[in-house]
């Protein structure tokens, strides 16, 4: 349902601490009984890009975001949006 996608992309933006203003993008669909969330994290000048994606249990979309976020910071994302920001 729309409240699942839009919790799970809420919490992934909470833990990478990013606002609106941060280049970043996160897309959380709905595919049977699993939730499916995929991000992107940008340099301000586009050159560097991290992206992932994570799939998981409907009932569980704030943990999908969090873990996807985790991820994502474990591989760079925060020092690209240090730089945005």
């Amino acid at each position: 349902d729309a409240s699942s996608r839009v919790r799970s992309e809420r919490a992934f933006l909470s833990e990478l601490g990013a606002d609106c203003r941060m280049p970043v993008a996160v897309h959380a669909s709905i595919h049977g009984v699993r939730l499916r969330l995929r991000a992107l994290v940008l340099s301000p000048s586009g050159s560097e890009r991290i992206e992932g994606s994570a799939e998981g249990a409907l009932e569980s979309p704030e943990m999908l975001g969090i873990t996807l976020g985790s991820e994502l910071l474990q591989r760079g994302a925060g020092r690209l949006l240090e730089a945005s920001g």
